[in-house]
């Protein structure tokens, strides 16, 4: 009788096992830092609402106060993600104040973060028909200071498991600020929107549909194109379409950033 009663006793980590079985991995993109308090946070409070949820750290490096260029770069690593996700994208200036909060539905993809234009590029990019939704006020204390850790994170776990009960659809998306800056998106974004700890300068030019034989006029000096670093003399800048599709000016073993005198934000020469 006790073998049976042993038998039959659910396990302890049934539930761990059902929940790693359905759930979509959570994806965050955001201006918090490494080095700050803000992304443990994030992770915390994700495992207080579903232990053993699985967290992937995309990026937290994006320019602070600019969802547009944050939003550029977001748009090119998207397709580098699980397509089955939820992604929380937090660059908001506008925290605590009367911009919606937003839940998109692209394929099997969920996009949650605020209204500010931080996905529009992503829509702009894609032959996806995006659904919204706000997100609903929860009962829970709410810092007005940090919507990532307190709204935007409990609905995005929900969402891990098809849990919209936290959702309003949005019947008149032109309320949007993200729909209504769509549109612009699909002008290259001749802006640089970030740079890495190597010195390269990633813009928010695609480079699909540049004839490799074209220049860059940057800082008085003309970039031709070249495949790799090693494809041009040490100390050399260049210009070439990086990982993520996106123009990328670089030199070979040393910072283009530092020759060429360009920080994030920078517009490019016509």
């Amino acid at each position: 009788m006790k073998g049976a009663e042993v038998l039959g006793r659910p396990r302890a980590n049934d539930h761990l096992h059902w929940y790693l079985t359905i759930a979509l991995p959570i994806v965050l993109f955001t201006d918090f830092g490494r080095d700050d308090i803000y992304v443990g946070q994030l992770h915390a409070r994700a495992q207080m609402e579903q232990p053993g949820c699985c967290v992937i750290d995309l990026f937290h490096g994006a320019r602070p106060f600019d969802p547009a260029c944050a939003g550029t770069l977001l748009a090119a690593l998207l397709p580098h993600t699980p397509p089955a996700s939820v992604l929380l994208a937090i660059v908001d200036p506008g925290v605590g104040s009367e911009r919606l909060g937003l839940a998109l539905k692209l394929g099997e993809r969920w996009l949650v973060g605020p209204d500010n234009g931080l996905f529009s590029c992503a829509l702009s990019w894609t032959d996806e028909r995006p659904q919204y939704w706000t997100i609903r006020a929860g009962t829970a204390p709410v810092a007005t200071t940090f919507h990532g850790r307190d709204v935007f994170l409990p609905a995005v776990v929900a969402l891990t498991v098809g849990d919209t009960d936290g959702l309003l659809t949005l019947a008149d998306a032109s309320v949007s600020l993200t729909h209504s800056l769509v549109a612009q998106c699909a002008e290259q974004d001749r802006r640089v929107v970030h740079i890495d700890h190597y010195g390269n300068v990633i813009t928010g030019v695609r480079g699909a549909v540049l004839d490799r034989a074209g220049e860059f006029s940057v800082a008085g000096r003309t970039l031709c194109f070249a495949p790799y670093f090693d494809a041009v003399p040490p100390g050399q800048c260049f210009w070439h379409v990086n990982s993520i599709g996106l123009v990328e000016f670089s030199a070979n073993r040393a910072s283009a950033a530092e020759l060429l005198g360009l920080v994030c934000g920078d517009r490019l020469e016509a």
